[in-house]
């Protein structure tokens, strides 16, 4: 065996080929093999390809030879395979049929993982990795699975005949082990908002009136966006609403892991999957209850409005949150449309790509108090800025969410708003006296005076 068979990383260039080649052919297959990444390709021509194919279905574009061929040209990346469709067309002439497809992507994720058990060790081997962190990495990977093996079927004899547990909610409508989203403009409170809910399920403290009683549990808050220091600030205040009695679980509970600065990218440009972040990520999530990151921008470097790597980034997190039961909440931006129109409290007031919002199973939206829900509340103008609503915009498993409006005290806490009924009255007699002066204006009424 000569010194090149030795060193070269395992993989199947057959196995590769036939994975591509088969979606090219049928296209119905992709539900077949969409668990696969595009890391676990060896060949970087096939790494792009798969890239183009997966934004291609993703979008529910026919993918051929000719699509996928126009997706790699209008990234650039063309002539990195060959700078025709020759090579695309040979990846389909060269497959016979799409019906082994599952086989193929078996072969490919095994060779993968096989891949990452070598270059572990060879980190290790290096120096590069402390043995403790080389096992927990070498548990990790032996642990995946295939997608063949990691398909359980329902028992419909149990689902019918004996009664369901109680569906397990971490906040009100937002169940466990699913994805989330916190929309709001910026400057709106939204990282407040975040520390506080984190604080909340660590504790079982409902700060905000948002959360109820539900059960507490450890919460990792991951801020990517302010730096430790602010973190800081902003705990300090919270703590002032947190009785003595219910510290002592808040250090036990809560862990916070500022990373401005580090750019703890899932994803890049290309929709190249980051191993070592997402498993990080993962590790974050087992035996926690709920797991925050903010804001969503900082944790990838692609395009936010291409619908299939925003796709691709959601799929990742959905899959950390069911494999560890671990509920994901992801903060992100109000569209500038949305804010300049009103509508930042609608379902489809996040920025970038529609699927942050079709592809989650529960969102809040943050927004701030204008000038008419003001004057209804009988609100000062220059106070308004201290008011934020809460809507519970997008709820796929509860009976939707309450309007929460919160304000903010000392040191930016955000706390339940309570409005006096005397505002809600002068804002109900001034509606009455506008119309009044209307029909003034016609000639008068005849019903006496304006009591």
């Amino acid at each position: 065996m000569t010194e090149q068979h030795l060193i070269t990383p395992p993989h199947s260039p057959e196995a590769e080929s036939a994975v591509l080649g088969g979606l090219l052919l049928d296209n119905d297959r992709w539900p077949d093999v969409d668990w696969l990444a595009a890391e676990d390709f060896y060949d970087s021509r096939h790494r792009r390809v798969f890239r183009a194919m997966r934004e291609l279905l993703a979008q529910g574009r026919p993918c051929e030879v000719v699509t996928v061929g126009d997706v790699l040209e209008q990234r650039n990346e063309l002539d990195d395979v060959g700078g025709n469709l020759t090579f695309i067309g040979e990846l389909a002439r060269n497959t016979p049929a799409a019906a082994n497809i599952t086989a193929y992507a078996d072969i490919v994720r095994d060779r993968a993982r096989q891949r990452r058990m070598q270059q572990i060790g060879m980190r290790m081997q290096a120096g590069e990795l402390p043995i403790e962190s080389a096992m927990m990495e070498l548990s990790e990977v032996r642990d995946e699975r295939s997608g063949a093996e990691d398909m359980p079927e329902l028992d419909l004899r149990s689902a019918l005949e004996t009664e369901p547990e109680p569906l397990d909610y971490v906040l009100p409508n937002f169940l466990a082990g699913t994805v989330g989203s916190i929309i709001a403009p910026g400057a709106t409170g939204k990282s407040f908002l975040a520390l506080e809910l984190s604080a909340t399920v660590a504790t079982g403290q409902d700060i905000t009136g948002i959360a109820g009683d539900g059960q507490t549990g450890r919460v990792v808050y991951m801020p990517a966006e302010d730096p430790g220091v602010i973190v800081q600030h902003r705990l300090h205040a919270i703590g002032a609403h947190i009785p003595p009695a219910k510290r002592e679980q808040l250090y036990e509970n809560l862990r916070i892991i500022p990373l401005a600065g580090r750019l703890p990218h899932l994803i890049d440009a290309n929709g190249n999957i980051n191993s070592d972040w997402i498993s990080r990520l993962r590790r974050m999530a087992q035996n926690s209850r709920l797991l925050i990151i903010d804001t969503l921008r900082r944790f990838h470097g692609a395009d936010e409005n291409d619908g299939g790597l925003m796709a691709l980034l959601i799929q990742l997190l959905e899959k950390i949150a069911a494999e560890t039961g671990c509920a994901i909440i992801f903060i992100h931006h109000t569209n500038k449309a949305a804010t300049l129109n009103g509508a930042g409290a609608q379902q489809q007031a996040s920025r970038g790509s529609s699927v942050l919002t079709d592809n989650g199973r529960y969102q809040l939206n943050l927004t701030s108090m204008t000038e008419k829900e003001a004057d209804e509340r009988g609100v000062e103008p220059d106070c308004r800025r201290n008011f934020c609503l809460v809507t519970g915009a997008k709820v796929n498993y509860g009976e939707g969410q309450d309007e929460i409006w919160l304000r903010r005290a000392e040191g930016g806490v955000l706390l339940p708003a309570h409005f006096d009924l005397p505002g809600q009255v002068r804002a109900a007699k001034k509606k009455r006296l506008e119309v009044v002066r209307e029909h003034d204006d016609d000639g008068g009424w005849d019903n006496g005076p304006l009591v």
